[in-house]
């Protein structure tokens, strides 16, 4: 993990997070063709437009490391059908994973869901039976099966504690400082919510991430062997983790688009700001490692009339130097 970061570095970096996430969004909301930006066009803007930002943010802040972020971007995500609910609801909005490897070659995993609501209130009810259910969700993490989730329909996951964790919160979208000016540049567009009704702000997404990398929030997860069968369920006794390998597993098969900013489908191996799969390559050859799999044949074709399931991604990955 990210050690020593001292106090001057984290307000430096996240100021500099925060500003780019300013600018992106600034810069999607001004593609839109609707009259407002919605909130799977916030979560494209994350997902398609920061990563080689923060790729470049974190690796100006850390010499002993080289860094790499990749952004998946998919809009029909997956289900959770809690046992006694009658409708499901969604696992998240957006995951955040990050995978440290050290100087040894030991691996570190963390993750983030985080589902988002668009307000510009400090505190925000919940009384919809839809965010009901999801609150259930991510506070007492009642078992449940996938649906909208093929190829692994079905499959139930019973994760526990059953209590709300660091890794899964509420990403709070203020819409009023999308289009910022020198007076309110200091808004943040995106806070964090703790699992809770009402939701109160008390963090910055800027803040979170930072968190996240040196795994002082989030919740960590374990590492899945590789070339296993992706429904092969005997690998871990840990629920989290196995979800989290769910989530991922299923989401390499998926490409999307959003119409609203002008997003279309792209190859998931252009390098491009607008693709719907994106990963930079670096000058020292470290790439993604965790999608240097990905092939465009196994995905569905652009042209389909059905969009495969996945949930939206960003995945950070360093790598301790010498």
């Amino acid at each position: 993990m990210i050690k020593n970061i001292t106090d001057r570095e984290k307000t430096k970096m996240e100021i500099s997070i925060a500003n780019c996430l300013k600018c992106i969004t600034n810069d999607v909301n001004s593609l839109k063709m609707k009259d407002k930006l919605e909130e799977p066009d916030y979560i494209a803007a994350l997902c398609l437009c920061f990563p080689n930002k923060l790729k470049n943010i974190l690796n100006t802040f850390f010499y002993d490391y080289l860094f790499s972020v990749t952004g998946i971007f998919c809009h029909q995500k997956p289900i959770a059908q809690i046992f006694d609910e009658p409708k499901g609801c969604e696992i998240g909005d957006l995951l955040f994973i990050y995978i440290h490897t050290d100087i040894q070659g030991n691996k570190l995993y963390n993750s983030l869901f985080l589902q988002a609501k668009i307000s510009n209130e400090k505190r925000i009810s919940l009384s919809s039976e839809d965010d009901l259910r999801q609150l259930r969700l991510y506070t007492q993490w009642p078992d449940f099966s996938y649906k909208r989730a093929d190829p692994l329909n079905g499959t139930k996951r019973c994760i526990v504690p059953k209590t709300s964790s660091n890794g899964a919160k509420y990403l709070i979208i203020d819409p009023t400082h999308v289009s910022f000016t020198k007076n309110n540049v200091k808004k943040d567009i995106y806070k964090i919510a703790f699992a809770h009704d009402p939701l109160y702000l008390n963090n910055r997404l800027s803040l979170e991430l930072i968190g996240l990398i040196s795994f002082n929030t989030g919740k960590p997860f374990e590492e899945r062997p590789d070339n296993l069968d992706i429904k092969d369920n005997t690998w871990s006794k840990d629920e989290w983790s196995k979800m989290i390998w769910d989530i991922i597993n299923i989401t390499k098969s998926s490409k999307s688009k959003r119409k609203n900013i002008r997003f279309n489908s792209f190859s998931r191996t252009t390098i491009a700001e607008h693709c719907l799969y994106y990963t930079q390559q670096m000058d020292s050859g470290f790439y993604s490692l965790l999608f240097e799999d990905i092939d465009d044949k196994n995905i569905t074709s652009e042209y389909s009339t059905e969009e495969p399931n996945g949930l939206p991604m960003i995945i950070i990955e360093s790598q301790e130097q010498n």
